[in-house]
């Protein structure tokens, strides 16, 4: 008896040393992790009465290639704005940034508790929307989110 419960003891720490923290999924794809963010910036616009936004193939583009800047360089840096503009046709534009998150949804949520982080998100003068994630080789999330009009 004594071996069989050392041994289910011994199984489910093995489990849970592997297992990451609820509410903490690690993401796999830069694509599911881009889309969480997109869907998790729009709930809430939307829960604080603002339009969601549409996507944006050119800012997505440049978002993505931020990330992988960031990610190559390990730094956080916001970009030049004024290139996105130009070349996206937008009037105006913002951008997001950030590492170390394990999935679309707690990287917005961490911003939606940075004012001007959530300034961005719910301005309603954006109305298109660019997001990009790249992993690093230690598994760190490197990510960001471009707004414009």
């Amino acid at each position: 008896m004594r071996r069989r419960t050392i041994s289910a003891f011994l199984c489910a720490a093995v489990v849970m040393v592997g297992a990451p923290a609820i509410g903490a999924v690690t993401v796999n794809s830069a694509s599911t992790y881009e889309w969480q963010i997109v869907v998790e910036t729009n709930a809430q616009r939307v829960s604080h009465g603002k339009v969601a936004t549409r996507g944006s193939g050119c800012a997505k583009d440049y978002a993505i290639k931020r990330a992988r800047w960031m990610r190559d360089h390990r730094k956080l840096k916001h970009s030049d704005l004024s290139t996105v503009m130009r070349a996206c046709h937008f009037t105006r534009a913002a951008e997001n940034i950030a590492m170390g998150y394990p999935n679309g949804e707690a990287v917005v949520r961490a911003w939606m508790n940075s004012s001007g982080h959530r300034a961005n998100i719910l301005n309603s003068k954006y109305t298109r929307l660019g997001t990009g994630a790249r992993r690093d080789s230690r598994g760190v999330w490197w990510s960001v989110e471009i707004f414009g009009r």
